[in-house]
This record gives C-alpha cells, sequence and structure tokens, in this order.
C-alpha cells in the first residue's frame, strides 16, 4: 500500500503532542479517513508493524478509578484470558495496556488507554505475530510525547474567593520484613492430589515443584497421558510447565500517592512442544491491618516455618483496627504464557495511614504487600494448587 514519504512531524490529537521522524511513514490519506485515526508503519524489515492514533476521544462518565475498572472488565468479557493486562509508564503518564492476539489474524495487538481530564485518549499497536512485549520503537514514540498545558480560565464575574484548606502532609511507610510463604513438608501429597485432577482423566502428574524467595520463584510441573503411547516406547510428557519469576528489591521507603514500579522478568523454560495451556501471572494486593506486636510477629513466623492454612488467618489481623480500611483494587500480571519482561505499577492510597487505626494502644497498625501467583484466572489449571501455596508478604509501618 502506498504511504507518505518519511517525514519528522508533531501530530496533535487534544492535548497529547507526538513527535514523529523517521523511519515512521504515515498512510494515505483515503485510508486515515476510513479508519478515522493517523495510521503509522515502519518500513523495511518492520514493515508489518503499524500504530494507529483514533482521533475521537471517549469522554469519562465517570471517576477514572471506575473507568479503568470498566475498561479492565470489557476487555475481560470479550478476549478472556488471552487478554493480558498490565501498567505502562510514559514520562509520567499512565496507560493501561492489554495485549492479545486479533480476532481475525495471527498478528498480537496492543491496546493502550490512558485519561487526561474527562477524556480518555487510545493508541492501538499492530505487531507480528509472537510479539511478547510493547515494540521499543512504539515505546520510543509515546516516550517522546508531551501533554499541552490547560489553559487558563478567566472569569467574568466577581468571584468571592475562597480559604484554602492547608495541604496534608504525605506520609511514608517503611519496609519492615518480608516473608517467602511456601508449602509445608506435609502437604505436598495433597498438592499432588489436586494436581492430578486438573490434568484430565487419562493424565498422570509425573513431577512437580516449587522454589519461592524474596527476589524470585521457580516451579514446574509435568503429566503424561497414559493412552497415547506404543507399547516398549518412552513416553513423552503431554503437558509441561517449567517457569521462573524474578524480581527486585522493594522501595525501603513507600510515600503516600507515590507508585512503586516492579518490573518482573518471566522465564519460561519448557519444551514448545508440550506447553499446552501453559501460563503464569502474579497478583498484587495491598492489605491494611491493626494487630498486637506479638500476633503480627507470630503468623509471620508461621508463615515462613510453611504451616498450612497459615495464610488464611491473615483475615484475623483486621480485627484490631476501627474499621475495616479499604486498599485500591488488586494488580494482575500475566506473562502471556512466553518469557518477557512486564511491570507491575501500585500506587499508594493517599491517607492511608488516616484510614489504618487500631482502636487501642495494644494492637500497631501495618499494611501488608501480598503477592500472589497463579496459573490461569479461573484457579482450575494445571499449576494452580501449586501456586495458590506460595506468596511474598511484605509488611510496611508507619516511617514515624
Amino acid at each position: 500500500m502506498a504511504v507518505r514519504p518519511a517525514f519528522p512531524d508533531t501530530l496533535k490529537f487534544g492535548e497529547l503532542r507526538l513527535a514523529v521522524e523517521s523511519p515512521w511513514q504515515r498512510a494515505e490519506i483515503d485510508e486515515e479517513q476510513s479508519a478515522d485515526s493517523v495510521i503509522l508503519r515502519q518500513p523495511g524489515a518492520d514493515a508489518s508493524l503499524e500504530v494507529y492514533l483514533p482521533r475521537r476521544r471517549e469522554q469519562l462518565k465517570t471517576d477514572p478509578e471506575a473507568f479503568f475498572r470498566q475498561l479492565d472488565q470489557g476487555w475481560k468479557l470479550r478476549y478472556g484470558e488471552a487478554a493480558v493486562l498490565s501498567w505502562w509508564d510514559s514520562g509520567g503518564t499512565r496507560w493501561r495496556l492489554c495485549r492479545r492476539l486479533s480476532l481475525d489474524s495471527n498478528v498480537v495487538l496492543f491496546q493502550l488507554v490512558t485519561v487526561r481530564g474527562a477524556e480518555a485518549y487510545q493508541v492501538v499497536a499492530v505487531t507480528p505475530p509472537g510479539t511478547a512485549t510493547l515494540p521499543d520503537a512504539v515505546q520510543t514514540l509515546l516516550l517522546g510525547g508531551a501533554w499541552a498545558e490547560a489553559q487558563p480560565i478567566v472569569a467574568t464575574a466577581k468571584v468571592t474567593p475562597q480559604p484554602v484548606a492547608a495541604a496534608v502532609p504525605a506520609k511514608s511507610w517503611r519496609l519492615l520484613r518480608q516473608v517467602a510463604v511456601h508449602p509445608g513438608t506435609g502437604q505436598w501429597g495433597q498438592l499432588a492430589k489436586a494436581e492430578r485432577t486438573r490434568l484430565g482423566a487419562n493424565e498422570v502428574l509425573t513431577s512437580l515443584g516449587l522454589k519461592v524467595g524474596i527476589d524470585g520463584l521457580n516451579w514446574f510441573l509435568e503429566g503424561r497421558n497414559v493412552t497415547h503411547h506404543k507399547a516398549g516406547a518412552t513416553p513423552r510428557p503431554s503437558h509441561r510447565a517449567r517457569w521462573r519469576i524474578d524480581w527486585p528489591p522493594l522501595a525501603e521507603l513507600w510515600r503516600e500517592g507515590e507508585n512503586q514500579t516492579i518490573n518482573l522478568k518471566f522465564a519460561n523454560e519448557a519444551d514448545k512442544a508440550v506447553r499446552r495451556g501453559n501460563n503464569f501471572a502474579v497478583r498484587y494486593e495491598l492489605i491494611g491491618v491493626c494487630a498486637p506486636r506479638p500476633t503480627l510477629v507470630a503468623w509471620l513466623n508461621s508463615l515462613e516455618q510453611g504451616q498450612p492454612g497459615a495464610m488464611s488467618q491473615m483475615e484475623l489481623l483486621a480485627v484490631g483496627c476501627q474499621k475495616r480500611p479499604a486498599g485500591p483494587s488488586p494488580v494482575t500480571v500475566m506473562s502471556g504464557g512466553a518469557s518477557a519482561s512486564q511491570q507491575a505499577v501500585l500506587r499508594l492510597p493517599v491517607a492511608w495511614a488516616d484510614a489504618i487505626r487500631a482502636k487501642d494502644g495494644g494492637s500497631v497498625r501495618r499494611f501488608l504487600l501480598v503477592m500472589s501467583f497463579m496459573a490461569s484466572q479461573t484457579g482450575r489449571a494445571p499449576g494452580d494448587a501449586l501456586l495458590s501455596q506460595a506468596a511474598i508478604v511484605s509488611v510496611f509501618g508507619p516511617d514515624d
């Protein structure tokens, strides 16, 4: 298809300004008018890389937090587990990112959505089959973007100044302890039985393993179909999951209203021929608790020792609070079934120190950052029983 020559240009979409340079090229005017979008393409070896910049922007009918919840629900309902959701930051702009296969071909689509004022901006990148992460060329395009300053509103009538309340300084929380949760020695028989039922009627479980640390996790699972091999032949596995994930240390101080961006490195080490149903995901949740210090320490020790059912006791740690403080929505990052680097962006709510209040002086107030793992969103896929017994619990206390 004919395209315009390579160019240096600045594209404007509402308040968004994008500096576009070679080797990007634009599609013909008729094609852009038909798509109601600016269309950018990379020439040469990356000819299958396209970016669509819709001219029209969605007007928000609710607050941004509710808008993103509805956006996620819509993606999950339409694409199911094929939709891999995460957050991506470009120079202070936070984009919700959905990676999925195209509905009518095997190309990979990246849909990015952000909110500016009362409008939602969208960027769609069409990438070659097998693309695991947002291409560098697209990242560079968005990282070079800028937002126009809001125009001042000039008052046409006399306005009586209103007193402005003094801003409450944002408080910081300090990382006090981290615990890697793992199955106890007496749980492996039960876990093997649970995983056997997830493999299927004609499958047998041949190997199972898990190693959890503060900075990483390794797990593997292998199954064999007893009906699909010839007599005397060496049985071949019909299901093999072998994953490794690594992440950097958390920041020791976390200020309210600020983000922690955690870089997750997924490594899928299984044979491609037997990766059936093979996926892996990480879930982060912030939970406020109030409890006597000895009770909290004893609970953390029980987690570290792999005592059965210790994680379920976490619900009891909020009974010492005046009210149960509501945390932000959990953040889930999925591997997409392939080795890839993904980001989890976690925001600490403003004024959480005021929300987490102990009933009396016998309890301390803390919040927990719980990192859990799963092989599927349903919890019924091979690997889910094993991974449900693993977690990283990080304990933060006020930095008074």
